[in-house]
């Protein structure tokens, strides 16, 4: 009876262990199978990462429209600019371009309050003109551009051109003989107008071209608009 009751002690305990063996195994193995599936698991979850490579555009194609989006500012974000100061342009109210209508000396200047002896009236009398000596046939030009205002018969200067310059200039050339220009046509400093023939009022002097020069109608010695001009 003792050796039956060691016997059966002993198969007991190979029995225990034998189940303690299988779930330890089982255990195992199932830690095993859950660690794969979660490495599994995982790797399916991670992201996939492509390279991305440029690619080239041409920028002449003709199909290809490079468009910008705008971009809204407000007005606290502009900065304060001034304004930037255009400079006034200068005023033509001066003749620019003044030339001689005769190469002479001045035979008798303009006065407006002096008098001035008078040799075909033999008396004194103011002279608002300027007598330039010359030659009879002579060219005359005209002093700056312009156009011209009329072309008349005068007894006392012979032809009389009046050229309107510009900016309220107007220039009358008495004593003339011929004239080269017609009422409307338009001439450049230089241009000729006509020839001189010396004018019956002043008849005692020399040969000579007779101007007279204004500024909106007042008349003004011519001299002084030359100086300033050359």
């Amino acid at each position: 009876m003792q050796y039956s009751n060691k016997s059966k002690n002993t198969k007991s305990f190979y029995i225990v262990t034998a189940v303690c063996l299988v779930a330890i195994a089982l255990t195992s193995y199932i830690a095993v199978s859950k660690n794969r599936e979660d490495k599994k698991t995982q790797k399916s979850e991670d992201p996939v990462i492509t390279e991305q490579k440029e690619s080239y555009t041409d920028n002449n194609s003709e199909n290809d429209e490079i468009t910008a989006e705008p971009t809204e500012k407000k007005a606290e974000d502009i900065p304060y600019t001034e304004p930037e100061k255009k400079e006034e342009e200068p005023k033509q109210d001066d003749v620019k371009t003044f030339v001689p209508p005769v190469k002479g000396k001045i035979i008798k200047g303009y006065s407006e309050d002096t008098l001035q002896y008078d040799r075909t009236f033999g008396d004194m009398r103011i002279h608002k003109a300027v007598d330039i000596s010359c030659n009879e046939n002579d060219q005359i030009v005209s002093v700056t551009a312009g156009t011209v205002m009329s072309v008349t018969d005068s007894a006392s200067f012979n032809k009389i051109i009046t050229v309107d310059h510009g900016n309220g200039y107007t220039a009358q050339y008495c004593g003339l003989g011929t004239a080269n220009v017609a009422k409307g046509d338009t001439v450049a400093a230089g241009d000729i107008i006509g020839t001189a023939k010396n004018p019956p009022c002043e008849c005692l002097d020399e040969c000579h071209i007779h101007i007279v020069c204004m500024k909106d109608g007042v008349p003004f010695d011519p001299v002084k608009l030359y100086s300033e001009n050359n």
